[in-house]
């Protein structure tokens, strides 16, 4: 269920990013990633980890650095994209 959670934010995050008014709501992608990460840690038993517990940590942290990047990261910046007076 955590899982499935995760994936419609971060899904819901990326497609909401795309319109200008709401660009940042990528950054939600980050607060799902960084609760998984959690609950992974927190979920230890101190012994060797379990391949689920693996798998969130690995994916939370997947998930955090490509949540950092911006939306329109493949343009150049905007100063760059005016036209030269």
């Amino acid at each position: 269920m955590l899982d499935a959670a995760v994936g419609a934010a971060a899904a819901v995050g990326a497609v909401l990013s795309l319109r200008r008014p709401a660009r940042r709501t990528h950054f939600v992608t980050l607060a799902a990633a960084t609760g998984l990460v959690l609950v992974a840690i927190l979920a230890g038993s101190g012994g060797a980890a379990e391949p689920a517990r693996q798998s969130r940590l690995l994916t939370g942290l997947v998930l955090m650095m490509l949540a950092i990047v911006p939306t329109d990261a493949a343009s150049p910046p905007p100063a760059w994209r005016r036209e030269p007076s």
